[in-house]
Parts: C-alpha cells; sequence; structure tokens
C-alpha cells in the first residue's frame, strides 16, 4: 500500500508550529489603536452633535423673535444656565452656551420692542 506523504514537521516555517509572544504583543498594539481611534470617532461624533445643538437654539431664538414684541418678554424665555446674552445700545446678541458659542441670534431693537433678527456663526 501506498502512503499518502505528509512533511515532517522540521520542514514548516516556524511561525505554522508554534504561536510566539510576538502575536499577543501585537494584539495588545492593535487594541490600543483601536481603543484610541474609537474615541476620536466619539469625541468627533459629539462635537457634531454640539454643534448642530447651538446652531439649533441659536435658529429658535430668532424664530421666536417677532417684530413689535416687547424686548423683555423676549429675553425672559431664555434661561440663563443655556444661554448668554450680550447687550448692546441697538442691539441684544443671544448666543447658546452649547457648541463654543459660535452660533448667534442677533434681534435689533428700538430700546422696548424688537424691530428685527438674524441668525448668524462666528468663524
Amino acid at each position: 500500500m501506498l502512503k499518502k506523504y505528509q512533511p515532517e514537521k522540521s520542514f514548516l516555517p516556524s511561525a505554522w508550529s508554534k504561536p510566539d509572544d510576538k502575536k499577543s504583543k501585537s494584539s495588545i498594539v492593535r487594541k490600543g489603536i483601536y481603543l484610541v481611534v474609537f474615541c476620536v470617532a466619539l469625541f468627533a461624533g459629539y462635537f457634531a452633535y454640539d454643534m448642530s445643538q447651538a446652531k439649533r437654539m441659536a435658529a429658535d431664538a430668532c424664530i421666536g423673535a417677532i417684530q413689535g414684541m416687547p424686548l423683555e418678554d423676549f429675553l425672559s424665555k431664555f434661561p440663563v444656565k443655556d444661554y448668554r446674552i450680550v447687550r448692546g445700545n441697538d442691539y441684544v446678541m443671544i448666543v447658546p452656551k452649547k457648541g463654543m458659542g459660535r452660533n448667534y441670534c442677533k434681534v435689533s431693537h428700538d430700546g422696548e420692542k424688537i424691530t428685527g433678527s438674524k441668525a448668524g456663526f462666528n468663524d
């Protein structure tokens, strides 16, 4: 009877015959890299979400500014913990605290009543 030829273990490369410690070290490095990439992606996702929230908050503030509405009634709608209110002579800027203060709503007034509003983005 003929036997099937099977190569001896001595002819196989050493990587096939026994696992090395290098595999476990590279596995740890790979997991570390994946963890860093995951953290960066998570931070970028949160940053994008925060910026979109700020944009929406500023736009909602401008939508609520109706021409002829008393200014103090309008400003009483914005809680201090969520918005920063910057007063000028003929305008009031409403800046959401989210989004690094880059979005704003500029409300023009005559001292008592609102005359107009405009949303903007500081770059």
